[in-house]
């Protein structure tokens, strides 16, 4: 079984319905039986129509993707109802993609409602705009509020290693392996870096693939390789995601 915890939407001229299902038939085809779709920080518009549009499904579960840089009060009464919906199980923020520190005053405001309805909070790192989302910045929070689950997508790539080793000792810390395979040529180091620091804290790592930027396929096979123990791959695969975003597993398809 294998949950899928970092996925979009396809991003081409259909309606969100045949996006769906363009979406459902890729991770059928994956072998894919549940995941986790990430809405558009920059278009929140559009949240409440996916969340109907995949209400009639199972296996698919909304991280609402919200911007603190908005500041109209409207959307903020939107996004604390959104969160009573049983198909919405946690929130994303993007510094970096856009630049504002995550010390900001509408970042709190955010890690309140996440606290408020019990709701991880998922932080873009790595890649682009590195330093807002540098890792002590989130072993800060991590620190300052306890009661609030912080997953770390892309592990602040490429420095996997770094990230863990400023993070780990927070048990409120979790780790999102999206994006980690996107390039082939780095492929060798990474399995390298996570068959060092997976079996440290194995309950804390998620499996997701950051369809459809990256490739399912390759994702699996990162993981595929590692030369961990079966137990552990099931909590990558699945255990773990399920757990922290209370998800039953007879949901699943």
């Amino acid at each position: 079984m294998i949950f899928d915890a970092h996925i979009h939407l396809p991003t081409i001229n259909k309606t969100l319905y045949e996006r769906k299902e363009i979406l459902l038939k890729d991770l059928k085809n994956e072998q894919i039986n549940g995941g986790l779709l990430i809405t558009a920080y920059d278009d929140f518009s559009k949240a409440q129509e996916i969340i109907s549009t995949i209400n009639d499904t199972t296996n698919l579960y909304v991280a609402l993707g919200f911007s603190p840089l908005i500041y109209d009060a409207n959307d903020w009464e939107l996004l604390d109802n959104l969160m009573l919906n049983p198909k919405v199980v946690a929130l994303k923020i993007y510094p970096g993609k856009e630049q504002y520190s995550i010390r900001e005053s509408n970042v709190i405001n955010i890690i309140n409602l996440c606290i408020k309805h019990s709701l991880p909070l998922l932080i873009h790192t790595g890649w682009t705009g590195r330093q807002f989302n540098r890792p002590n910045l989130i072993a800060n929070l991590a620190e300052t509020y306890p009661e609030l689950q912080l997953v770390i997508c892309h592990m602040w790539y490429p420095d996997i290693q770094f990230c863990y080793n400023r993070t780990y000792q927070y048990t409120n810390v979790f780790y999102d392996l999206s994006s980690l395979a996107y390039d082939s040529t780095d492929e060798e180091s990474i399995t390298d870096k996570l068959n060092r620091i997976i079996p440290i804290t194995p309950e804390r790592f998620l499996f997701g693939s950051d369809y459809n930027i990256c490739s399912i396929r390759s994702h699996i096979n990162m993981i595929n390789k590692l030369t961990l123990d079966d137990e552990v791959i099931k909590q990558i695969f699945y255990l773990n995601a399920i757990r922290l975003y209370n998800i039953s597993q007879t949901k699943l398809i």
